[in-house]
């Protein structure tokens, strides 16, 4: 039971270890399901005491209510029962004892090793009991056909943490157990002195049994377990220590036995210099047996029998436990194959990532402080061998600070310190894994957005004059020194984001490439240093989830530019365009950590646990460890009311652009109209564009939301995945987001007009609507008139117009008016329509109910309060 303990304490740990589950990550604890080396070896270098987890006294008890339930849900799972109704627990046939060995099991007593010999004196000078014997008396014991039941009450074993002596006390208290066994075999041997005789006497003897049953009642004690240094490693250990097991006088014992087969007695004859078996029939046997349990089930002896059983309990327990370091199943030592964890998160142009070493296993910094038991990981991680594609760079040397106290109100906690994050991304960096090469057809395959070389024709005008505008372009990244990182309050302070983690990348190589003449030609390369803010928050499924806040993304000091066919302008345009969309798409498939103990304890054990996630706290003398703190509550409990959202594109401002110096520049946002309140409590919006991982959250003042993001700056059919909560309570984050499909598109078609052979060839090209979907029309008489394909005869009637109007529309709406003259056969003049639309102030969609009039809720609040029961969600595609 002491390391079911272990494992909860343990737990917190994981919740940094990847597995392979559906978010992409993870291996369930073991990295070689997923591919990587069973047998891997960690070869580099520790940081001691680098993670950190805490179990307060107030998880313990909570542990403690729930160990009966527990140990039901974990018997009815492998289809046994502890209940003495039934056929209780089943053990296979199993020998122990302290005696001799044979092939690691116990060898029951034998003329070879306890026949009866007398020693000393005139009978026989030779040492007794020689050969295998032991020097001292011994029991053996062999179980056939075993059985347990029992009863356990609510707090049958409770956790108490020691601060006084750092020590460990489960404490027991069984209403009953009952052992049973069909067939047991047990014996024993004797070596002490004989007062009759001088010198000492060796006997033992064999006694085969029947269904025999042994009965306690109200058994009761406390195990010790204290932290040790082993004097050669400095390690801590814990161990139970010298009469750390204790029992309590008032436990009954009573022995219930159907039969005896017989007992053996071999006797050694020193004159003939063998041994012989004396066999005493069933009837001796049952005779003596009946004796012996009369004794037993006696009160007038049942204080010496009682001592008796009291040893061979302790015995037993301090046998199996007395060399065993109880903190052994606190270690983890894997490889994690990114190669194939990086696929499962979708991520485009990995290559050949190598794996990354993990190793951690307690370090030296254990104590029980403040009613709760702290324990520290030395941690390692490691990319052996490196990957060719990045420079080697030296490992990180940083210590963290001390091991954070972690106090509060609270259950389980799990801590990770700066440096072994460090640690974690320079290794992470020499995997390989920042290397990558994303395609036009890689983000098409992601997320239906078509990356090509027009989507940039508003950030880089000049870029449209080398390619057409569906041109497939490629973006390059090979960092050249590792990342690092600091903590934040994973909030805003004074209006700015202070991300959970800021990541810091120096050296960040980025190429640009588009396809020309049926290869993909550099058009610049550059070192950009670049900044940017994750932040962790958590869903009502118990899983941590990372946001990227892309409002903190920096992109500084761009060097080395190697810029062949476009001007610099261009590039500082598009440079952060493309760190972002990189960035989104390093996101992709939403990067969580499941961390439900309901799933993933509670399925294994068979009880509905439930998960209350605390936060996430800066922690530290030097801020420099982030701590994710728990509480456990009991029974599967309903998730509260989730909001129901709907949202449409702002139509009579939308933002998508301003105009700078009588030019179109793209802003990078949209305006959503959202719902602000639900039943008088603001709500709150976290959304996506495209692909990539969640926005922090948001609020929406006046129903109004904005969505920024790198996308919007590049033209193309977006849509927006948004879903809500009530502003703070991630308990009811809304579990079906809705999707609002938007295109950015307020750029006419490029036209081209030649003539060939009497016919009128229109050359158009949009870079969002596909060639096969623009509508073409000519003016004739003073009206448009409709066109059959991009082709137009060029008839008398038309070879008279001093010049032909022609206009190509595009799906959006927008058109391109030129006017062409038959005669010279050349484009005289041309002109944009854009698309209609209408310009004032944003107003909210609907109405709002703010908290002050909760009386006066709208139609809508009643639909959505009654969404959980007709189940119908309202969606605006």
């Amino acid at each position: 039971m002491n390391r079911i303990y272990l494992r909860f304490l343990v737990m917190g740990v994981a919740l940094f270890a990847i597995n392979c589950g559906g978010s992409g990550f993870g291996c369930g604890g073991c990295a070689s399901s997923c591919g990587g080396d069973p047998n891997y070896k960690f070869k580099g270098q520790l940081t001691q005491n680098a993670v950190a987890t805490r179990l307060t006294q107030a998880g313990a008890d909570f542990i403690s209510l729930q160990l009966k339930p527990i140990l039901e849900g974990v018997l009815k799972n492998a289809g046994q029962s502890l209940s003495c109704s039934g056929s209780g627990i089943t053990f296979p046939t199993q020998s122990f004892g302290n005696g001799p060995t044979s092939g690691g099991k116990a060898v029951a007593p034998s003329g070879s090793n306890c026949g009866i010999k007398v020693t000393g004196g005139i009978l026989n000078p030779k040492a007794a009991c020689t050969g295998s014997t032991p020097s001292s008396t011994w029991f053996y014991a062999a179980l056939k056909g075993s059985s347990a039941c029992g009863a356990l009450a609510t707090q049958s074993i409770k956790l108490k943490l020691n601060e006084t002596d750092q020590s460990i006390s489960i404490d027991f208290a069984v209403p009953e157990i009952r052992v049973r066994s069909q067939q047991p075999e047990l014996g024993f041997c004797y070596k002490g002195s004989v007062s009759i005789i001088p010198g000492s006497i060796c006997a033992g003897a064999n006694v085969s049994l029947k269904d025999i049953e042994l009965q306690l009642s109200n058994l009761s004690g406390t195990i010790k377990m204290k932290f040790e240094v082993d004097p050669k490693t400095g390690k801590i250990n814990l161990k139970i220590p010298t009469n750390g097991i204790a029992f309590s006088n008032n436990t009954q014992f009573k022995v219930n036995v159907n039969g005896c087969n017989n007992i053996t007695i071999p006797v050694n004859i020193p004159v003939i210099n063998r041994t012989v078996n004396i066999k005493l029939g069933s009837s001796l046997c049952t005779l003596a047996l009946n004796g012996l349990t009369g004794l037993i089930n006696g009160i007038g002896n049942i204080g010496f029998l009682r001592g008796l059983i009291y040893n061979l309990l302790t015995r037993v327990i301090t046998d199996q436990l007395k060399n065993t370091d109880l903190l052994a199943d606190a270690r983890v030592e894997m490889e994690l194959p990114l190669d194939s964890l990086l696929g499962g998160l979708g991520l485009p142009g990995g290559g050949e990532t190598k794996p990354m070493g993990l190793l951690m296993q307690p370090g030296n910094a254990v104590r029980i402080v403040q009613g709760g038991l702290n324990l520290a990981f030395d941690t390692g991680f490691e990319a052996n061998p490196a990957s060719a594609c990045v420079p080697k760079r030296p490992e990180p040397t940083a210590k963290p600070s001390s091991t954070p106290p972690m106090t509060g109100q609270y259950h389980l906690a799990a801590a990770l310190s700066q440096a072994a994050t460090d640690k974690a991304l320079w290794a992470a960096y020499h995997t390989g894994a920042l290397c990558l090469n994303v395609r036009s057809t890689d983000l098409g395959d992601l997320g239906g957005f078509q990356l090509n070389a027009g989507v940039f024709a508003l950030l880089a005008p000049n870029l449209s004059k080398l390619v057409s505008d569906s041109a497939p372009v490629m973006i390059a990244i090979q960092p050249l020194q590792p990342p690092t990182a600091t903590f934040g309050l994973g909030k805003k302070v004074n209006g700015k984001t202070d991300s959970t983690l800021k990541l810091n990348m120096r050296d960040f190589g980025v190429s640009f490439f588009v396809k020309m003449h049926d290869r993909f030609v550099r058009i610049f390369k550059l070192l950009v240093d670049v900044k940017l803010g994750i932040t962790m928050f958590a869903t009502p499924q118990n899983a941590l989830e990372v946001a990227i806040d892309t409002d903190t993304l920096e992109v500084i000091n761009p060097r080395s530019s190697q810029a062949y066919l476009v001007e610099t302008v261009d590039i500082q345009q598009v440079l952060k365009v493309i760190v972002n969309l990189l960035v989104s798409t390093l996101g992709n498939n939403k990067i969580s950590f499941p961390i439900d103990i309901n799933k993933q304890l509670g399925a294994a054990l068979g009880v509905p646990l439930g998960l209350n996630i605390n936060g996430i706290d800066r922690e530290g003398a030097g801020n420099d460890w982030l701590a994710l703190k728990m509480t456990l509550t009991s029974g599967a409990k309903p998730l509260l009311p989730e909001p129901q959202t709907y949202a449409r594109l702002h139509t009579s401002n939308p933002g998508w652009v301003k105009t700078v110096n009588g030019k179109l520049k793209p802003t990078g946002e949209v305006f959503l109209e959202v719902p602000q309140y639900l039943a008088g409590q603001e709500l709150e919006y976290q959304y996506y564009v495209n692909f990539g991982v969640w926005s922090n959250f948001q609020t929406a003042p006046g129903g109004l939301l904005r969505v920024r993001s790198p996308f919007l700056m590049l033209l193309g059919n977006h849509k927006v995945v948004l879903r809500a909560r009530v502003k703070g309570a991630y308990k009811t984050l809304e579990g079906q987001p809705v999707t609002v499909r938007l295109t950015f598109d307020p750029l006419a078609p490029k036209v081209k007009v030649n003539t060939v052979d009497g016919v009128v060839n229109i050359k158009a090209e949009d870079a969002v609507t596909k060639k096969d979907s623009l509508v073409y029309e000519y003016k004739v008489n003073g009206e448009w008139q409709s066109m059959s394909g991009a082709k137009l005869k060029l008839t008398p009637e038309l070879r008279k117009q001093s010049s032909v109007a022609i206009r190509v529309t595009d799906e959006k709406g927008n058109a391109r008016v030129v006017n062409w003259s038959p005669s010279s056969d050349k484009v005289v003049s041309q002109t944009e329509q854009p698309a209609a639309s209408t310009q004032g102030a944003p107003k909210a969609f609907g109405c709002t109910v703010a908290p002050s009039a909760p009386d006066t809720a709208p139609w809508w609040a009643m639909l959505l309060l009654l969404a959980p029961f007709i189940r119908r969600r309202i969606k605006n595609k």
